[in-house]
């Protein structure tokens, strides 16, 4: 999509992005500004910039004439009809030069020079269009577009439904943004919206008509083809049943009308006067002309009679900002100073990042009219502000400390009015504070950023990269680059001089963008005065939510009628219980839920004209509790009353007053269908009040039967664990991390590596740590560069953030076990789990880097800067595991440079299948899935409420493990304990720590020296962040790559003493955190970290022991629940001494199944979990051992495996077990361990054993047994 350009390769493809370009207009290019030095190259771009037209070198001087000799022989209707046709197929839609061509000089003829012959047969079409096409001349300069091929997938929001439409146009990128730009200038035309409308409708009258999978050519190819048969049936009889009647004359043609000119018809075409109109008339038939094309025409004759006026453009521009925009100030104002007010009426402001955006309408004409100067000289007056146009009202724009604005800071976005599809030369500002687009441009970048700040970053790119990047403007092509590279438009090491980049890039992102946001818009909107995009679907229920964030709505339709729930966000006043916006919005979801998953019973419910219902959701009165229950007084209404509000031709909205006290008491206690039952039958009777429905006692009586269908929804307010934020950590956009790679290729630049790949491990290796290194580096000193206290505070508070938001999509994952639900619940949950790791480890890098490395800036970190050291973090950390992953031979791979130095390392590893397949089984295990609770194991460490640990800690460590637990969890939840708001951060003084939970924990006889002594181990010691345990020398790092030897790290210190030793930091979800840590690791029978505590040590080592044993007996208990013939401990040697059995080892269970011969023996291991490579590497050599032949877990395994199956007669007969009906024996090899280990799933060789977690062990035996 981008190269950097080459002397004698280069002038074709600028040449072709000159001539082909679809942009509204043309800003003039200076040779100085586009840098460019090679004299010969210079001149030929230089007469290319000045070429007014394309020569028209390739014409027949007489096309028309061998033309119109084909168009004589038949009808003409049939004529334009065919050729109709042909320019409607796919294949043929780069052709549309030639198709003008083909129309123009079919129009030129008069209508006594045909025949009466019909074209009525598929093979005399053929044969017509196929002579046609061999006359039609290629021309290579303007025929190199390729418009995306579409059909029917892109819809239009008008008023309060979505129109199928033809988006690939003639050229033009977004027609989208011309029917916008329309619509801005004219939509108080009757004339001209009528107009409008009817083209709408016949867009979608063709794509309904032919349907959607009607012009597929699975070929994909541009060259000229002949229509399908049934294309081309289809076609006509569209065409035949076709009646446009009160069409504006203005846009019909007949024939003869266009003048035979032949002799300039591509400077004509270049010129946008080709063949504008938008019907053909003939012999009192009306049809369509060039359908594809009509919008554009329409803008064009609309131009052309200059009826409109600034004025509307910028009232109609404010709404159409407000509708998409979110926090920006849309209306139309003046810009005033104390002592002056400018003429010019703006749209829009907007104030981000310190920058003013003013969004200024204005005409071509103006901008030559001192509009520059008049801006420049009010900026340096007092009371710079906006001024409404009514006169009243207004506000001062944020100023300096000084009450002045700098004109440096200000933005203004020129909207031009006047721009048409011709090209256009624009005067250019002197000052880059103005940047120009036209308006369909415009319209089409607003209607498709995602935020404010989306809009100003790319003002940004544009300027960052408009000399380097030919013919650069401000305009859908360059807003599609910007997207597509994440801001970054030169992504490695090389630094291009001229960046050439496809004209035409905009057109194919517009339309994926138009796609992936209303290709399922359903033809009934809820509101018109919201731009809607898909949220999300499932089953047939969809979620619209407003571009603007203001409402939400879902909506299912039914066979002839279409049902939205609307809840507008903005009759919500802030300051209510949260629970109400929740419960609303769950209301709508749940009416449009209920309908949808009972379309059958209303498939003869049928309105008449009237195909759409929305019902507004308001509310009778508020909730101030999260719980009710029946003591509380409510009517058992659904629905406390409605409102007609509107009632159109086939639409009718209807404001509803819900009862939330009756809905939120039935969504805690419902256990089946019964509630959306009764949302149904009240929405039917408000539809019955409007319209009368026919039979509506019977849909009641259809109703009530599914009452007793599985609950689909349920709401449950829960105690929470710790000071809950309800807010997510910022988002990190792609541009960062390609930011960081890129400053790491040029590291690799610098560093002299070649372009290539690197397979010798200790090679890449090499590459791999020499690069972090110096990326490392790099980090730290940004890091020293900002103030260490506010740092830590906004890390700190942004995992707060991200820990929250994991509880809360944990939480709902596990409520929803309670009701139905369409998604995958395991993969949903691992990719919650798989991302809050990576980006938790990201976080407690950066927390613990902070306080390890001394600073004394006062320097500010702004969220860029996060943003920054997040994206530099996570390609570090990256680097450390790749290391680790070649250096302790857990993977086999190597690291490619490309030719822009960016690097990927790779691995001959597993496949990403194996890896979401573990990563969804794990989170099954998670949500209980399959597990049967009987078979978990349990510690000693809990019995007696830890009464041995404690007494072990407080020989170790002078205060109980039980009082640790407890100071957490007063920690974890301050806010409430001490009556104050929930803060993502809390900063205390020691002192007054140490006194708050000895206040909580008085009644427990805790006392403030074993508070102290907590607090103080809690603390994370700064000095010792990147010491590990044992060792008294420092790591070059945070020590990621190892875990049992951290004792100083964050997850189970979870305290942050800043620099005047009194105060203390720290973030509620961290602590809830450390305290679940040590509870599960402590009862798993292993410490969080390698502690030299000796008394503590023995206890949790014995009871791993315990544990062990007790694995045993839980696999034994599972088999013999399935079978009598079951045995554990089972020593061949010492139980049948006089047997002669080898020395093999015991068999920790082994069962038999004597109906279908099946025989089990279970291996049962109690392994430490892996928590880093380093720990990855001790796992697998324990199981597995280096190889195969290596003395491990699995060889012995494999030798009493290998002896029962060469002595299955003599174990049977020595255990007394009866012989089996089935002759042929099956041995089922399992490994039984507490946990499910990666390596299970993915070992380093095949082996012959099924590796099962103990509490899924019996779900695994009663799905598997039964295979044999």
């Amino acid at each position: 999509m981008k190269r950097k350009i080459k002397r004698n390769s280069g002038v074709d493809k600028i040449q072709n992005s000159i001539f082909s370009m679809s942009s509204a207009y043309k800003s003039p290019f200076s040779l100085d500004e586009l840098n460019i030095e090679d004299d010969e190259f210079a001149s030929i771009l230089q007469k290319m910039l000045d070429s007014k037209s394309i020569q028209d070198s390739c014409f027949d001087e007489d096309l028309y004439g061998k033309l119109h000799f084909i168009y004589k022989k038949y009808h003409p209707l049939d004529v334009f009809k065919s050729l109709s046709i042909a320019e409607l197929w796919l294949p043929n839609l780069s052709s549309f030069v030639k198709f003008s061509l083909a129309i123009n000089a079919f129009l030129s003829l008069d209508s006594g020079s045909f025949s009466d012959k019909r074209i009525d047969t598929y093979d005399i079409f053929s044969e017509f269009i196929n002579n046609v096409f061999e006359i039609l001349p290629h021309n290579s300069m303007i025929e190199d577009f390729h418009p995306v091929r579409d059909w029917g997938q892109v819809k239009f929001q008008y008023n309060n439904k979505s129109y199928k439409i033809l988006f690939g146009s003639y050229g033009f990128s977004d027609v989208v943004g011309f029917i916008d730009s329309f619509l801005i200038k004219h939509r108080g035309d009757k004339q001209a919206i009528k107009d409008f409308r009817e083209l709408l409708q016949l867009h979608e009258n063709l794509l309904n008509f032919l349907g959607d999978n009607s012009n597929e050519d699975e070929s994909e190819s541009f060259l000229l083809s002949t229509p399908s048969f049934n294309f081309w049936k289809g076609s006509n009889n569209w065409f035949d049943q076709l009646s446009l009647e009160n069409i504006n004359l203005d846009l019909i043609v007949e024939l003869g009308e266009t003048k035979k000119n032949d002799n300039n018809f591509y400077d004509r075409f270049e010129k946008s006067e080709i063949n504008q109109y938008c019907y053909f008339l003939n012999s009192g038939k009306l049809l369509p002309l060039s359908i594809r094309n009509t919008f554009i025409v329409l803008f064009e004759y609309y131009h052309s009679r200059n009826n409109y006026l600034l004025s509307t453009c910028a009232e109609n521009i404010s709404l159409f900002l407000n509708s998409r925009l979110h926090s920006c100030i849309t209306d139309n104002f003046l810009l005033r100073s104390n002592s002056n007010i400018l003429p010019y009426e703006f749209s829009c402001y907007l104030h981000e990042n310190g920058k003013h955006y003013f969004f200024l309408p204005i005409l071509i004409s103006q901008i030559s009219q001192g509009l520059e100067e008049d801006i420049k000289q009010i900026v340096g007056l007092d009371g710079l502000g906006l001024q409404s146009m009514n006169g009243y009202g207004g506000m001062y724009i944020p100023s300096d400390r000084a009450g002045k604005v700098n004109f440096l800071d200000l933005n203004i976005i020129i909207i031009l009015c006047d721009t048409t599809t011709k090209t256009l030369l624009i005067p250019r500002f002197k000052s880059k504070n103005f940047k120009i687009f036209s308006l369909s441009n415009f319209l089409s970048i607003m209607d498709s950023v995602d935020d404010e700040s989306t809009f100003c970053e790319y003002l940004n790119f544009v300027e960052n990269n408009e000399k380097k990047a030919l013919f650069m403007n401000y305009d859908i092509d360059s807003y599609a680059t910007f997207k597509d590279t994440s801001g970054v438009l030169e992504e490695g090491a090389i630094d291009s001089t001229i960046i050439s980049l496809d004209s035409h890039w905009g057109m194919g992102w517009k339309y994926k963008h138009l796609i992936s946001k209303y290709i399922n818009l359903p033809k009934f909107l809820p509101d018109s005065n919201y731009n809607w995009v898909v949220a999300k679907e499932y089953d047939d229920n969809i979620c619209l939510y407003a571009k603007n964030k203001k409402a939400i709505s879902w909506g299912v339709g039914l066979e002839f009628l279409y049902l939205n729930f609307l809840f507008d966000f903005q009759e919500v006043d802030a300051n209510l219980h949260l629970i109400n916006p929740r419960l609303i919005e769950l209301c709508a979801e749940a009416f449009c839920d209920a309908f949808s998953k009972r379309l059958n019973l209303f498939n003869s419910l049928n309105l008449g004209r009237i195909r759409n219902f929305t019902f507004n959701l308001k509310v009778s009165s508020w909730l101030d509790t999260d719980y009710i229950d029946e003591s509380y007084s409510f009517n058992k209404n659904v629905i406390d009353g409605f409102l007609i509000e509107n009632v159109n031709d086939d639409s009718v909205s209807v404001r509803i007053y819900l009862n939330l006290k009756y809905c939120f008491y039935s969504f805690q206690n419902s256990v089946d269908a019964s509630f959306q039952v009764e949302m149904c039958i009240e929405i039917l009777n408000i539809i019955n009040e409007v319209k009368h429905v026919e039979g509506i006692d019977v849909f009641f009586e259809l109703l009530n039967n599914t009452k007793s269908w599985p609950l689909r929804m349920k709401m449950e307010v829960m105690n929470n664990p710790f000071d809950l934020l309800n807010e997510s950590p910022v988002s990190i956009p792609d541009k960062y991390y390609k930011l960081a790679r890129k400053k790491l290729a040029v590291i690799l630049k610098e560093m002299g590596y070649h372009p290539k790949i690197y397979s010798d491990i200790f090679e890449a290796k090499e590459i791999i740590n020499s690069s972090a290194n110096a990326l490392r580096q790099l980090l730290h000193g940004k890091i020293k560069n900002f103030n260490k206290e506010k740092l830590l505070i906004i890390l700190l508070t942004n995992y707060q953030k991200l820990i929250s938001e994991h509880y809360i999509k944990n939480t709902r994952h596990r409520q929803s076990l309670q009701h139905e639900v369409v998604y995958d619940r395991t993969e949903s949950l691992s990719e919650v789990d798989s991302k809050f790791v990576r980006d938790s480890m990201n976080y407690r890098y950066l927390i613990e880097c902070c306080l390890m490395l001394d600073s004394n800036s006062k320097n500010i970190c702004d969220e860029n800067d996060l943003l920054e050291l997040l994206g530099e973090t996570h390609w570090l950390i990256n680097l450390y595991q790749y290391s680790d992953t070649l250096h302790f031979e857990l993977d086999v791979g190597g690291i490619e440079i490309n030719s822009n130095y960016i690097p990927e390392v790779f691995f001959n590893g597993c496949s990403d299948d194996i890896r979401d397949n573990f990563d969804k089984e794990i989170a099954a295990y998670k949500l209980g899935l399959g597990l049967n609770s009987k078979d978990m194991l349990h510690s000693i460490i809990s019995e007696n409420n830890y009464e041995l640990l404690n007494n072990a800690f407080y020989s170790d460590l002078g205060f109980s493990f039980s009082n640790l637990c407890k100071a957490l969890f007063v920690l974890s939840n301050w806010s409430s304990f001490n009556s104050l708001p929930i803060k993502p951060v809390y900063k205390e003084s020691f002192g007054k720590v140490v006194e708050g939970i000895v206040n909580k924990l008085a009644d427990d006889g805790v006392n403030s020296k074993e508070v102290n002594f907590i607090l103080k181990f809690l603390i994370l010691d700064k000095t010792k962040i990147n010491i590990l345990e044992g060792s008294s020398n420092p790591t070059f790092d945070v020590p990621i790559g190892d875990y049992n030897k951290r004792t100083s790290r964050l997850n189970i210190r979870p305290l942050v003493l800043l620099d005047d030793n009194e105060t203390l930091l720290w973030v509620s979800g961290c602590t809830y955190r450390t305290e679940k840590i040590w509870l599960d690791n402590v009862e798993a029978g292993y410490l969080p970290a390698d502690f030299p505590w000796k008394n503590t040590v023995n206890l949790v080592g014995n009871s791993k022991v315990l544990l062990e044993k007790q694995l045993e007996k839980k696999a034994f208990d599972v088999l013999k629940r399935k079978t009598q013939y079951s045995v554990s401990g089972l020593d061949l040697i010492t139980r049948f001494k006089k047997l002669g059995f080898p020395k093999i080892g015991d068999y920790d269970v082994l069962s038999y199944f004597p109906n279908s011969n099946i025989w089990v023996m279970i291996e049962c291991k109690y392994n430490q979990p892996a928590f880093c490579s380093k720990d990855m590497k001790r796992l697998r050599d324990k199981i597995f051992g280096e190889n195969s032949e290596s003395k491990s877990q699995i060889s012995k395994i494999k030798t009493r495996y290998d002896f029962l199956k060469n002595n299955l007669d003599k174990v049977r007969n020595a255990l007394n077990w009866p012989v089996a009906f089935n002759e042929d024996p099956t041995i089922l090899n399992l490994y039984v361990s507490k946990n499910t280990y990666w390596w299970f799933r993915n070992p380093p060789y095949k082996v012959d054993v099924d590796f099962i977690q103990i509490d899924y062990l019996d779900q695994w035996l009663t799905d598997n047994l039964s295979k044999y």
